[in-house]
């Protein structure tokens, strides 16, 4: 039986992880900026981009308990996105907390059958927007002379244009003349608004996600002329 102090627990664990998985986002945007090639558009995007799993458990908490297995599985993909770092680490421990605070919570009502494929979807959905800043090639090259004169040119024998795989590589050359640094991909403002276009639909379908009052209605046949996604 669930008591009034595991709902507390489980309260607190849910948001533990809401609060680090903000935290995580806002250090990389920071960090972002911070770089050489920062860009405000594109830390703001990769920024929001990171902070979907938190969002969805901060929507989950507002009468939606049914969609913390979206949260945990959006953590969870992107965590498996970032895995070659910490930050990887950071949204696994997130998705940890997220899942031991469901099992102190009370049992929710059943979720309509329709639920089993759209919590993965929406989970899955956390990483289009990466896609979107990513599938277009924009190289660019970084030209410092002996000087110190520092010139950006897109002009690079690197591929540019339209691709379905994904990820940045770099490459540095120097001699006495000064040195240049390409990167295979730079995120252009259309791409980093379009990032954020994506983001902003994934929240916006998490926050029409269905009360668990709607959903007990739903099961009892009172209203079922009620759409899916609607409360």
């Amino acid at each position: 039986m669930t008591t009034y102090h595991d709902i507390k627990v489980g309260r607190g664990l849910v948001w533990a992880g809401i609060v680090l998985g903000y935290g995580v986002a806002i250090a990389i945007g920071v960090i972002n900026l911070n770089t050489e090639d920062g860009m405000v558009l594109s830390a703001l995007a990769f920024t929001l981009m990171l902070s979907i799993p938190s969002t969805v458990a901060l929507l989950a908490l507002d009468r939606r308990p049914s969609l913390m297995t979206a949260a945990i599985m959006s953590a969870v993909f992107t965590g498996v996105l970032l895995l070659t770092s910490l930050v990887g680490l950071g949204y696994v421990v997130m998705a940890i907390l997220w899942y031991l605070a469901g099992q102190r919570r009370p049992r929710s009502p059943d979720a309509p059958v329709w639920a089993s494929w759209a919590r993965p979807l929406l989970a899955a959905a956390t990483i289009l927007p990466l896609i979107v800043m990513m599938i277009h090639a924009d190289p660019r090259c970084t030209i410092t002379d002996a000087d110190g004169n520092v010139t950006v040119t897109s002009e690079t024998e690197l591929p540019t244009g339209w691709r379905w795989s994904f990820g940045a590589t770099g490459t540095t050359t120097s001699d006495g003349d000064g040195s240049v640094s390409c990167t295979s991909d730079t995120t252009q403002p259309w791409e980093a608004l379009a990032s954020m276009g994506v983001t902003a639909g994934v929240v916006f379908t998490a926050w029409r996600w269905p009360t668990a009052a709607s959903l007990k209605r739903d099961s009892s046949g009172l209203e079922s002329g009620d759409l899916p996604l609607g409360h």
